[in-house]
């Protein structure tokens, strides 16, 4: 069961300033990783979305400050036209936790030492910095604008860790749990943990707890167990209408977020997504794309297909958005029924990494792009817009595409 521990001074100093001016790695949080970050803001483009030529070797130089490499940028999700890009002499890899109000929120590893980083939407400047610790998952399903906290591991300042929730604005703890708990998925009000502390010796049994203060909602006899055997950094979880369906073995659970009642059990669906009524995900290894009724949890179809990198759907408008089995392709399968909505050549596109509006945005490396999810055409496409080809995950909001850049390459 999780407890609220009293936020003492020690935790400020374990953490550092959060005072969004500080940007040099002097005044940052204790670590290891330089913390020094400039933006850059793109010139008002019109017409034909910039995509810049592709090279074996880009220059960063052209971009970012000698001595820095892209961090994150973000592109106009419309046109693909870069807004700004961060850049940073840190080296570190990145994942975005979620584009929230007004801030994206970014976490920053170089193992064991880790950071979350607050950039404004607007032009990338830097809002806070925390140091943190490394967690198996980075971006929790569900919803982030509005919510007004995030959520992340923490020293306590006396030796251990736990979860706590900070002020997205400010970056400043507002609570902090004494156990090391994973966010699966959160509402606007509640999240849904477990615990992932191996040390433990205990089961990874469900609980709801309260955004806005860390308290105890509801606990659960379920235990949260993922047997894809595919780790990644989001929660293996899908998140849609209050409700959250959780990997508990060989079945696939779907629980009442604010009170953790059970609302059907169907069959195990590894990395569900959901939208329209459907939750979708994988099975036989990740080569087939199950789809489940989203209100009984009843087997709807099955087809032949392949989640992206890192076991990722993209789901929405209609269609669940997969990679093709028997060749480099895109493939369209209607929610509801699973027929095939189109198909396209996935040749200079990326891998589908979530659906915007009427819009399918798609990354590998290098290349970012977007295609229509009523007939695959493509909307636009850049290779390296921001530099470097070395992008890591996406987030969006209503207007902007949002993206995560590493300082090297994955296994580095």
């Amino acid at each position: 069961m999780a407890s609220v521990v009293v936020i003492a001074a020690a935790v400020s100093a374990a953490c550092g300033s959060d005072d969004a001016t500080q940007t040099t790695a002097a005044s940052s949080p204790s670590t290891s990783v330089p913390a020094s970050t400039s933006t850059t803001t793109a010139p008002a483009t019109t017409g034909a979305p910039t995509t810049v030529a592709p090279t074996s070797e880009p220059e960063p130089a052209s971009v970012c400050a000698e001595g820095e490499l892209p961090a994150a940028g973000a592109v106009d999700l419309t046109t693909g036209d870069v807004r700004w890009t961060v850049c940073s002499a840190a080296e570190v890899y990145r994942t975005l936790v979620g584009a929230f109000d007004d801030v994206v929120v970014v976490s920053e590893t170089a193992y064991p030492d880790a950071e979350a980083v607050a950039l404004s939407v607007t032009d990338g400047a830097e809002r806070w910095r925390r140091a943190t610790v490394t967690q198996p998952v980075e971006t929790p399903r569900g919803p982030t604008a509005g919510v007004g906290i995030v959520l992340r591991i923490l020293s306590d300042g006396l030796g251990g860790v736990g979860l706590a929730g900070l002020d997205v604005a400010t970056g400043e703890v507002v609570w902090q749990l004494t156990e090391p708990l994973v966010v699966l998925g959160q509402s606007d009000t509640t999240a849904v943990v477990a615990s992932f502390d191996p040390a433990a010796g205990s089961a990874p049994v469900l609980e709801g707890i309260d955004l806005a203060t860390g308290a105890e909602v509801w606990t659960s006899p379920l235990v949260f167990a993922d047997l894809s055997g595919v780790g990644v950094s989001r929660g293996p979880a899908a998140v849609w209408d209050g409700t959250i369906a959780v990997p508990t073995g060989d079945s696939l659970t779907a629980l009442d977020i604010d009170s953790g009642a059970v609302r059907w059990v169907g069959p195990q669906t590894d990395h569900p997504e959901a939208a329209d009524g459907v939750v979708i995900g994988t099975a036989d290894s990740g080569r087939t794309i199950r789809a489940l009724d989203a209100f009984s949890g009843e087997l709807l179809w099955e087809a032949p297909g392949r989640p992206s990198y890192g076991d990722l759907l993209a789901i929405g408008d209609g269609v669940v958005v997969v990679n093709a089995l028997d060749r480099p392709a895109l493939v369209a399968y209607n929610v509801r029924t699973g027929n095939e909505r189109w198909r396209i050549d996935a040749a200079g596109i990326g891998e589908p990494q979530l659906i915007a509006g009427t819009a399918v945005v798609a990354l590998w490396e290098q290349r970012l792009s977007a295609v229509s999810t009523s007939n695959g055409a493509v909307l636009w496409s850049a290779d390296a817009p921001f530099g470097s080809p070395w992008m890591s995950s996406v987030a969006v909001d209503a207007t902007t595409v949002y993206v995560s850049v590493n300082s090297r390459p994955w296994g580095d």
